[in-house]
């Protein structure tokens, strides 16, 4: 739900070229969400090892994930990307139909206007046109906004997990829509 009007952006699928905004949207994003919960050497663990560019291309380049960004569509910020999603295959309960929302992050000053729900929708999409039953998302329980966003989409909690992030062991809930 937006707590102002929505923003003019357009949500689409994100290019290699896109790389390196979404690196730095990561590094905002991930320091600004997880700097009371997380570690600064564990934050930055993982923007090193799973937000490098070069992971990022690789990874867009892929055919079994996918990745959207929202960019701004108004003068000054034409085109300036605030925000990304990652979705791909999820085979941990065995079953190929599945499929994960591996991240989905909004820069702090442009969330709750919209770009979340529009990056959400893109990636149920995704899922459905890739004849996927149901998604899984994995927020950090503590995450209470996250889990509140996915919960007011529709998923349900399905079960809970620990997630290893560097040198911490952080309780982790896993929610589950149904795509069909």
């Amino acid at each position: 739900m937006a707590d102002s009007l929505p923003l003019p952006l357009r949500v689409r699928p994100a290019r290699i070229v896109d790389a390196s905004a979404i690196r730095m949207a990561a590094t905002i994003t991930w320091t600004s969400a997880y700097k009371h919960l997380i570690a600064p050497e564990n934050i930055a663990a993982v923007l090193r090892d799973n937000y490098s560019v070069a992971n990022v291309e690789q990874s867009i380049a892929r055919e079994d994930s996918a990745w959207f960004i929202a960019e701004l569509m108004m003068p000054p910020n034409l085109g300036k990307i605030i925000g990304y999603a990652h979705c791909g295959s999820y085979l941990a309960l065995g079953n190929a139909n599945d499929v994960m929302l591996q991240s989905m992050y909004i820069l702090p000053e442009y969330q709750r206007k919209g770009a979340g729900t529009a990056l959400w929708g893109q990636a149920l999409v995704w899922g459905k046109d890739h004849q996927k039953s149901r998604m899984f998302i994995g927020v950090l329980t503590q995450n209470v906004a996250a889990r509140r966003f996915y919960e007011l989409q529709g998923a349900k909690v399905s079960h809970e997990d620990k997630l290893t992030i560097g040198s911490q062991i952080l309780p982790e809930t896993w929610l589950q829509l149904d795509l069909s």
